[in-house]
């Protein structure tokens, strides 16, 4: 026999739980919407960072996506699910456009750290050549 009691408490309680770190959960997205959905994506390594994480400074080995190799300054919203960046990380930056500001965010983007030889950034870099991104 069925508890409906016990339903109706499970609902609710999943329901009206809100924990701020769950709030990426289930909108992970695949690699090709990543890249497309992005307003720039590459490979830099992080040279400063100032203003609590909002002005960062990168070294930019490989433009994937609205990014040339060189040095670059992103203003990025420190938002509660934006990726921490810290002076000497190797990273893969997925970011967007912040609705209604000029900033950029990282929030629950692919943004993470990378290797040069990290089968994944191998997977993007021929998709972005196919996109027409890369030449």
């Amino acid at each position: 026999m069925r508890h409906p009691i016990t339903l109706v408490v499970l609902t609710l309680s999943f329901g009206l739980a809100r924990d701020s770190s769950a709030d990426c959960v289930g909108l992970s997205k695949s690699l090709a919407r990543e890249l497309s959905s992005a307003a720039t994506v590459f490979v830099a390594d992080v040279l400063d960072v100032e203003d609590h994480g909002q002005l960062v400074r990168f070294n930019v080995l490989e433009g994937i996506k609205n990014a040339v190799p060189g040095e670059r300054i992103l203003r990025l919203n420190a938002e509660v699910h934006a990726f921490r960046f810290q002076l000497g990380q190797r990273v893969l930056v997925f970011a967007y456009p912040e609705p209604g500001g000029s900033d950029l965010t990282t929030s629950c983007s692919a943004t993470r750290l990378v290797t040069l030889k990290d089968q994944e950034l191998l997977r993007l870099q021929k998709m972005a050549r196919q996109f027409g991104y890369l030449k």
